[in-house]
Parts: structure tokens; sequence; C-alpha cells
């Protein structure tokens, strides 16, 4: 382990939380495009979305949209309330795709060689 801590392989350890266990009653994936004239944002708009109560994980992604922010929120409405008070109020961010996760089945979380 310490081989791998040196490394850098391990990045540290931490405690896995149930988001729903935790008071969250829905979770989502919510997939942004970022203007074309506000890609050199890109950097602070990501550092300031992970500081947001409910954010799990930011994703920059290739393709038609350039983040993914996976959300855990309190209800529907909380989501939505989420969508309008974080996303809606930012000029740099164009369209948004929400998809509501039903499920999660954590994969073997091994590095293919």
């Amino acid at each position: 382990m310490r081989a791998l801590e040196e490394a850098g392989v391990i990045r540290g350890y931490h405690a896995e939380l149930d988001p729903v266990a935790a008071g969250a009653g829905v979770e989502a994936l919510i997939m942004v495009a970022v203007k074309e004239d506000a890609r050199d944002q890109v950097p602070a708009i990501t550092a300031r979305l992970r500081t947001i109560p409910g954010v799990q994980r930011v994703y920059l992604i290739g393709g038609v949209h350039d983040l993914v922010i996976h959300v855990a929120c309190e209800s529907v409405p909380g989501l939505r309330d989420f969508l309008r008070t974080h996303l809606g109020s930012v000029p740099a961010l164009g369209q948004t795709q929400t998809q509501i996760i039903f499920e999660q089945h954590p994969g073997a979380a091994v590095i293919p060689s």
C-alpha cells in the first residue's frame, strides 16, 4: 500500500456516503454546455460548482456538452431549485440537460492493464 501511495496510484482514503441515507431523495446528472465565448471560464465555473452543497462530482467532458454535474437533492422540487438558483443564474452557461438517477451500481474500480 505504501508503494502505491508514494507512486500516486492511491490518492487518499475516504468514507463513502450514501446520499439517500443522508437525506437526498433524488440524484441527477446534469449535462451543461458552456457558451462559446466563455470557454476560458471553465476552470472558475468548475471550482465554483464544487463548492455548492449537493454537488457530488463535476466532470469536464468532450462532445455536445462540456460539463456533467452529479448532484444529490432532497426532492425533485429541490433539484428544480438547484437548477434555477445555481445554473440558471450563470451567464456563461448555455443549455442544460438533466437525467434523474434511478439506481447506481458500482463498477470493479480496477484500471485495466
